[in-house]
Formats: structure tokens, sequence, C-alpha cells
């Protein structure tokens, strides 16, 4: 997905211009936020808790995230309206950018973990990711055809809500019971169960977005755009590791009893550390041409910010397979929260004050130290959870 989101750039800039592309990629930032908090953790904690329940409590949990989320889409869809609709970030069509904000928070809604805990990724690919696919290529066509930017983002809108409607489908057939929870327990099991992963979500989501909105406020736009494109490369990135973590995610929490715990934890965070070292040389080598290929020259994007940003991806994958695989299935996910709450005090201010300085190379180095100060927090958490690991600690039913 994130990809075609790359490809869709020189075709929507071609059509648009670079500046109506630039206010939609500030317009889709806000949305990912406010899509973070409509989620409310259930992607960070939900495939454990999946991948560890039986069939009833799977049940249970569909409804719980279910009634918590869209308790929260209602506000979040006014507040995100509004501040997009009032032109915010300065869009000559307001209803552009209230569409490309409201795609992702509707996407907050998904259930693509309940697959990721299933370990199904034929459900994942066909129920999540393919109706957004279609939603971003028909755009492509109707924004060639019509020459009009809203035909775009009201495509990608419809294939986000698509894929919402078909993951609830699938999940909730799969997992009915007779047995049918009221409204407040449901309200009551989705909000202690997401809880922790919320917070770490949120405050991730704040970090991780906020460079797109800074560079516009501190850099020329000549170097928004270096970093627009270099970010499109980080979330291609970011979608290539998603399979490293997924398979973290169903596997170690799957263990039985606490030394085999133990022995997957230490497995998967080596593998993960030597992942992300690749990751790191790979982006430094590989975005410099690619973006140099994807804009015919127009923009250049230096190996250093290539490394920065390969740096803070490979911080990223280590990170979220120690807090998502390791941490939640020995019951720590609490203290997920604390590393995104660093990352956050730390890496914006020197995404700002180095962006003021060095440019897009500036938020990029920004958004790096961020992501490092996070996994590092998580992987001190984990070293001491491992010290006090015991079977009581990971006591879980198992599948049916």
């Amino acid at each position: 997905m994130s990809a075609l989101g790359l490809v869709s750039v020189p075709v929507v800039i071609a059509v648009a211009g670079a500046e109506a592309w630039g206010r939609v990629a500030v317009a889709q930032a806000m949305g990912l936020l406010f899509a973070t908090f409509v989620s409310f953790g259930w992607p960070v904690v939900g495939a454990a808790e999946i991948a560890a329940s039986d069939s009833e409590r799977r049940e249970a949990l569909v409804r719980a995230a279910f009634a918590s989320r869209v308790l929260l889409a209602v506000p979040a869809a006014f507040v995100i309206g509004g501040l997009t609709f009032t032109g915010l970030t300065g869009a000559v069509d307001p209803w552009v950018e209230v569409i490309a904000a409201m795609a992702p928070v509707i996407g907050g809604l998904g259930l693509s973990w309940v697959f990721v805990g299933e370990s199904s990724p034929s459900r994942y690919n066909l129920f999540d990711v393919l109706p957004r696919v279609v939603g971003t290529v028909v755009g492509l066509i109707l924004i060639g055809l019509t020459g009009h930017l809203l035909a775009f983002v009201l495509s990608q809108f419809a294939g986000q809500a698509a894929s919402v409607v078909l993951s609830h489908a699938a999940c909730v057939r799969r997992y009915a019971t007779p047995e049918r929870r009221k409204l407040r327990q449901s309200l009551g099991l989705g909000f202690a169960t997401a809880g922790p992963g919320a917070a770490s979500a949120l405050v991730s989501s704040a970090y991780q977005n906020a460079p797109l909105v800074i560079i516009g406020l501190v850099a020329s736009p000549g170097e928004v755009a270096i970093y627009a494109l270099a970010d499109r490369f980080l979330k291609l990135g970011a979608l290539g590791v998603v399979p490293v973590t997924q398979t973290a995610q169903s596997w170690v929490p799957a263990a039985s009893g606490a030394e085999q715990l133990r022995a997957r934890i230490r497995v998967t965070v080596m593998a993960t550390a030597v992942v992300s070292l690749i990751v790191v040389g790979l982006m430094a080598l590989l975005v410099p041409f690619g973006g140099t290929l994807l804009s015919a020259g127009d923009v250049t994007i230096s190996t250093s910010l290539a490394a920065a940003v390969g740096t803070a991806l490979g911080a990223l994958l280590l990170g979220a397979v120690v807090g998502r695989a390791c941490l939640v299935p020995m019951k720590m996910a609490r203290a997920i929260a604390w590393a995104p709450l660093a990352a956050l005090v730390v890496g914006v201010p020197a995404q700002y004050g180095l962006g003021s300085v060095l440019g897009a190379l500036g938020v990029g180095l920004g958004l790096a130290l961020s992501e490092v100060v996070a996994a590092a927090v998580v992987c001190t958490v984990l070293a001491v959870g491992l010290s006090k690991l015991t079977s009581d600690s990971v006591e879980r039913k198992s599948p049916k």
C-alpha cells in the first residue's frame, strides 16, 4: 500500500501540482494522528491478545474493539473535519483536505490486527489490504481522467471504508456466539484491554507525524519536498518490515510456559536487531537513487538524510517487535507507553531545532533520535522483565 502511495506521488504532482500534493500530505499526516486516537491502541496490543485467546474471548475482543472505537470516532471526525475545512493548512479546496484527512480516520476502525493475531495473511490481504489498494488505483485513474484531486481522495476514502466493513464482516461471522455482551461490558473490556497501547500509539503518532508539519514551518519549499519524498520511502520501508513484526506477534505469545517464552524472546530480539542493521544500510543505499528516479531528477535526497531515515526505520522495527511481541505476552503492556513519551519529549524539540539549522536533514536526524530513544526504553524494560519472568506472569488460555 505504501509502495502504491509512493508511485502516486508523481501522478498527483503532474495533475494537481506540487503545492497541492504537499497540502494533501500534511492533511494525511493530521488524519493519521486522529486515526491513532480512534484505533485506541488495538493495533499495538490486539494481535497478541487474539493470538493468546480462545474463540469465545476473540469474539468478545472484536466487539469490544468496535464499541470503544466507534465512541471515539464520532468526536474525532468532527474535530479533524473542522480543522481541515477551515483551511488550517491553506488548501485551495478545503473539501480535498477534509476527505484526505478523514480517510485514515475511518481506517482506524479496521481489524487488521485480528488477522495478524490469527496468523492469517490471506485474510489480512483480502479484507484489509486489497480494498485500500483498489481505492488508490481507482483514484489514480479518476484523477487522470478528470484532473480533479477531489476524485482521487474520495476514492481513497471509499477504499478505507470498504476495508473496515469487510474486515468486521469477516470477523463477526467467524466468531459469532449465542451470548451477547451488553454495551457497557464491551466498552469496559475495550478500554481496559487496549488502554495501555492507546497511550503508546497516540504519542508515537505525534512524534512520527510531527516532521511533516515541522519541516513546513522551519524550512524552504524545496526542503519540504525533499523531506516529504524521504518520508514516503520511510513509510514504504515500514510496510516492508511489517511481516517481521507480525510474525513475532503471533509466534512469541504462543509460547507455552515461561522458559519457552524467554527463549523465543531472545531469538526474536537478536534476529530483529540483525534485520534492523540491514534495513539501515539498504535505506542509505537505495533511497537517494529512488528519489532521483521517482522525481525525474527534480528532488535530490542526500545519503545523509537517507541514512537518518533508515536509522529511524531500523529503530522503529526493533522497538515495535520488543514492545508488541515481547512485552505484551509478559503482561508488561503498560510499560510500552513510556517509550514514545520519551521519544516525544526528546525527539520533537530536536526535530524543530535541527530542522531550523539543517532543513530536511535536521528533521530526519531528529526523527532518528526519537526512534532510537523509544527502542532503547523498551529494550531496557524487556531486560528487566526477563530477569523477573515467572510462570505465573505468562499464564494464558490456549486457542481452541
